[in-house]
């Protein structure tokens, strides 16, 4: 889990945002309040869904067209955010990525407040090589 963590607000204007990749180098931003509780996610999936839909999204659904024409991260960004929490087991969480087709997941504590993001990679880190290893060779 990474707990240092880029955030942007709902108010947060597009362009604001669409500069997060090239600039942190990072390719999507945890949406909290002033608490720290998180309302969405926004990624890079989100961004290119404004500027060219590419049917993750229904034509004319209600969501497509508040992310067509999203001025600020509140319109463009994905809610309900699905997070884990803390003590939540890594299987938890790579059974919610794997689901929802994300690459990360908001880490929050029992009040929901943001305390990291949890990224594919860094359930893989967690996970013991030697059982995936013994894992993909027997199933084959």
């Amino acid at each position: 889990m990474t707990t240092e963590v880029t955030t942007v607000g709902p108010d947060t204007p597009f362009k604001a945002v669409a500069l997060l990749p090239a600039t942190w180098n990072i390719s999507g931003a945890p949406v909290v309040d002033e608490d720290d509780l998180v309302l969405g996610v926004v990624s890079q999936g989100d961004l290119l869904e404004r500027e060219a839909p590419h049917g993750l999204l229904k034509p004319g659904s209600r969501q497509a067209k508040r992310k067509a024409g999203a001025a600020f991260v509140a319109d463009l960004m994905t809610t309900p955010a699905i997070t884990v929490h803390a003590d939540d087991d890594v299987t938890v969480a790579a059974k919610l990525l794997e689901e929802h087709h994300f690459h990360r997941l908001p880490v929050v504590d029992d009040e929901g407040k943001l305390v990291g993001v949890v990224s594919r990679s860094d359930l893989l880190r967690a996970m013991d090589p030697a059982a995936l290893y013994v894992s993909v060779h027997t199933e084959s």
